[in-house]
């Protein structure tokens, strides 16, 4: 969802520069009210462009805006909008954009109308009869975003500390459990592989049974070691000049024994102008891998078709991108690229997003998964300053899963594969 992520498109900070522009939903239905929020916004700040007012006149069409991949920063809410009503309309909005500042205004001037729209998430409460007071609404546009962008950052910055302790913690634990089990584990598998070659000689029917029962569950206790023993080994990168398209052929050359064994078909669409990046090739091979497992084993009951593909974020897709703007500076790259892995199952379902990075978090069924595989993949991607991005998509459905990362200021074009089908039968 565009708006739910912890993101505004402006900030009170000049980038670059230039003065951001602050972009505004004015869900009111008659339009020379958002004229006239426009004319006021104009007037109390010194830039009017500074300001875009888009004018939404019914719900819809705000839940289709935040929906969208597009960053707004404020909401100006008429209370009166059409349906559904009153503080209604803006618990319904406030649940589409926990983060996103909302200033209500109202033709009645009540406190307790007041008191109640600000306790069910308004971020301020205008009376119409304000309105028109030099550089109100400016005013308050500026302070509820501020105010919002301070209240996130000390969250973020929470978050952050509480999530490096937690991985830290379970870093130390994953490395020393992978440690003490591994080796008798590896003593057991020894002995059960032995153990199956006698099967041919055993009357008993269920002795076969038993014995692949075993294998299976050793085989499962040795997958969940070696996702501990990579979760723990992610704080060590060999950064190399490289090609990502070289990568993702590589990637899928590795797991054709398993796309093939599950029909799968895998669509390459790698772009051939993407210019070589820096990054740790083993590391890489690691995400493209988990992912493309991951897809695999969502489409359990469907077609079962993986896309990959590679292209160079363009200037107006940055332009219109806050948080790929945020990326640019963080990685000080001119250029951006992107890895894109998309697949035709059942998508995410209900979870949010940043749940799936947690670690021995799952949605697969008992049995199929670590729960490691997307926590692993985070720590690779924030290790290479990376962003990572999912959402559900339609038709056809399926979840498409992007990792943004930047380019050194200079690098070479690599010549990639050309565009292909691989089919697995």
């Amino acid at each position: 969802m565009g708006n739910t992520a912890p993101i505004f498109a402006a900030s009170m900070e000049c980038v670059e520069g230039r003065v951001p522009q602050i972009t505004v939903i004015c869900a009111v239905k008659a339009e020379e009210d958002c004229h006239s929020f426009q004319e006021q916004l104009d007037f109390g700040d010194s830039l009017p462009e500074h300001f875009r007012v888009i004018h939404m006149p019914d719900f819809e069409m705000v839940v289709e805006a935040l929906n969208s991949e597009t960053s707004y920063d404020v909401i100006l809410l008429d209370l009166l909008l059409d349906a559904p009503e009153g503080v209604d309309t803006l618990e319904n909005l406030r649940k589409l954009a926990p983060y996103l500042p909302i200033i209500v205004f109202s033709e009645v001037n009540d406190m307790d109308l007041a008191i109640d729209a600000l306790g069910r998430g308004a971020d301020d409460f205008l009376p119409r009869e304000y309105i028109d007071y030099p550089q109100l609404v400016a005013r308050s546009v500026f302070t509820v975003i501020e105010r919002r962008k301070q209240d996130l950052d000390k969250r973020v910055l929470q978050d952050q500390l509480i999530q490096a302790e937690k991985l830290d913690s379970l870093g130390r634990i994953a490395a020393g459990v992978a440690h003490e089990v591994k080796n008798p584990l590896a003593t057991v598998q020894m002995a059960m592989a032995y153990i199956s070659t006698l099967v041919p000689d055993v009357e008993d029917p269920q002795f076969g049974e038993a014995c692949e029962l075993a294998t299976t569950a050793i085989n499962r206790a040795s997958e969940i070691i070696s996702g501990m023993v990579d979760f723990s080994r992610n704080d060590c990168v060999a950064i190399k000049n490289g090609s990502l398209n070289d990568v993702v052929v590589k990637s899928v050359d590795l797991l054709r024994y398993e796309i093939n064994k599950n029909k799968t078909t895998v669509h390459l669409n790698l772009d051939p102008s993407l210019p070589a990046s820096e990054f740790d090739i083993g590391k890489m091979e690691q995400i493209l891998i988990n992912l493309i497992r991951n897809s695999i084993q969502a489409m359990q009951s469907c077609d079962k078709v993986i896309h990959l593909s590679t292209f160079v974020v363009s200037p107006e897709k940055r332009e219109n991108s806050p948080w790929l703007q945020e990326l640019a500076v963080k990685t000080g790259s001119a250029t951006l690229i992107a890895l894109e892995i998309r697949d035709e199952g059942p998508g995410i379902g209900d979870q949010k997003p940043a749940a799936l990075f947690e670690p021995f978090f799952t949605t697969k069924r008992i049995g199929e998964g670590t729960g490691l595989g997307l926590s692993v993949v985070m720590q690779i991607v924030s290790r290479h300053n990376g962003l990572i991005r999912l959402k559900n998509m339609k038709n056809p459905s399926g979840l498409r899963t992007r990792i943004y990362f930047g380019v050194p200021p200079v690098t070479t074009t690599l010549s990639p594969p050309e565009t292909q089908t691989l089919m697995k039968t």
